[in-house]
Formats: structure tokens, sequence, C-alpha cells
């Protein structure tokens, strides 16, 4: 018995740094991906190899509530399993390998957690459906280990294709759009992702709640473009906040086909 799984990394088309903050994004799978092969073993012990990484991992199953660091995936993964009532329990061996660049904001991570808990529930016997496992690996990203970000990058690497998600209601929409190709260049230059969405999301919060004090009815989600006078810092966050809530709106209009493509628009608003 083999079980493998692969899962899309991601690019975010509009709507950057609005998913932790509720507000609907735009994004598109693309053709690299995150690899995750399982071998069921005796016992319980599962035994990891990351070739890609040069990194071995090992840890009991009896043991998945000890986490080693903040970012302990593999058994966060299983926790927000067995939390849901799944029966979580065969040993395994497994591979892992991708060809999306890590630290480079193409959720190398989301891609690696998604596969994971799809390939963990079929070893076990469960079917995975996208939706769920995408909620699961927010669960052992997000919810475990109180990281900034949102719920794009899991469901963006579950579904895949594009999609725009309202991430206030977790409502997916498929775009039917085809684009051409995108050309990704990779830096080689690390991304503190979990740094760089905090300092963000506390920026935007903070601009939103000096406002509210002079609008007490205010609210991201639902106001419209309220007039911003001044060059302040904090209204200038709050300010581009809402001018990109109000690109991916007219964004949806281009890509959702309810009228032929338009490549210029769709640039124009890209820029």
């Amino acid at each position: 018995m083999r079980i493998h799984y692969s899962c899309p990394g991601r690019i975010c088309l509009f709507g950057e740094h609005q998913d932790y903050l509720q507000l609907p994004v735009i994004a598109a799978a693309i053709n690299l991906r995150m690899h995750v092969i399982l071998q069921p073993t005796e016992g319980e012990e599962i035994d990891i190899d990351l070739p890609d990484l040069k990194v071995k991992d090992r840890f009991s199953l009896s043991k998945v509530n000890e986490f080693r660091h903040n970012r302990d995936y593999f058994k966060s993964s299983i926790v927000v399993l067995r939390q849901r009532g799944f029966k979580i329990d065969r040993a395994c061996k497994a591979t892992i390998y991708g060809e999306i660049p890590i630290n480079s904001g193409t959720s190398s991570s989301s891609a690696l957690v998604v596969a994971w808990i799809a390939a963990l529930m079929d070893l076990n016997g469960y079917q995975p459906e996208a939706k769920f496992v995408a909620q699961m690996a927010v669960e052992a990203e997000v919810g475990i280990f109180g990281e900034a970000g949102g719920i794009m990058d899991q469901y963006t690497c579950a579904i895949g294709g594009m999609i725009y998600l309202d991430t206030h209601t977790q409502a997916v929409r498929s775009l039917p759009t085809s684009l051409s190709t995108f050309v990704l260049g990779d830096s080689h230059l690390p991304k503190a992702t979990n740094a760089v969405l905090l300092n963000n999301r506390q920026r935007i919060e903070a601009a939103v709640s000096r406002w509210k004090e002079q609008d007490p009815s205010f609210e991201l989600r639902q106001s419209e473009m309220p007039k911003i006078e001044g060059n302040e810092d904090w209204k200038n966050v709050l300010r581009d906040t809402l001018k990109n809530k109000s690109i991916t709106q007219k964004a949806l209009k281009v890509l959702d086909g309810s009228a032929p493509f338009d490549p210029e628009e769709f640039g124009r608003l890209l820029s």
C-alpha cells in the first residue's frame, strides 16, 4: 500500500493581506507542488524523510500533543483530526518533497500541511474532502499556534484553480476565466512570513480602531470608502486597505465569467 498526495502552491492575485481581516481575496494555484508519500508500518512511529532539506524526523503517535517547536505541523495536523473524532493511529514512513520555493510567499508550508492531512486521512481509512482538509490545515497552522495568517493559503492549495474566497463566511467560488502564463521570480531571499503578517495586521487593526473613534459605525467588511483626509501613516494604511478591498471586487467582475474576459482591465487592476 502506497499513498501519494500532492498539493499546489498559490499566488494571490487580488486582496493580498486581506484574508486575516476577513475580507475577500482572489487567488490561484500554481503548477509547483508539494508531494507526500506514505507507506504503512507496524508500531506507533511516524518516520519522515524530507530529502530536499536533507532532514529526517520521527515521533510517536502517542506523543503528538508534545509540540517540539511553534510550527510542528506534522503533529498539530494529527491533533486537530483527532479533536474532530478521527482515529489517526496508523504508523507509517513518509517521504515529502516538492518544487515550491521555501519562504518565497507561495505557500509551501500550507501546501505541505494540506497534502499531509489528506494523506493521513486516506491512510487511516477516511475520504479527504478539499474544503474540510483546508479547514483542518487552518486549525493545524493558525488555530493551534496562533499564527497571524488567514485562510487564503490553505483553501487555495486544497481546492486548486482560481478562486474567490470570502474569508469571513469561508464561502468559495471557483472562477471560470482561464489565465495565461505567470512568471514567478525567486529572489532566494527568505521571507519571514509570520513576522510580516503580524506587523501588517497590527498596523491595519490599529488604523481601523483609530477611525472607529471618529466613526463608531464603521466596519471594515461592510462600509464603503469613507472620505479620509490627511496623510498620516495610519490614514494611508486604512485608505490603502479599503482601496485593496475595492479593487478585489472590481476584479471579481472581470474574472467571474459574466462578461468576456478583458485582459487589459485585468492587468490594470493587477497594477
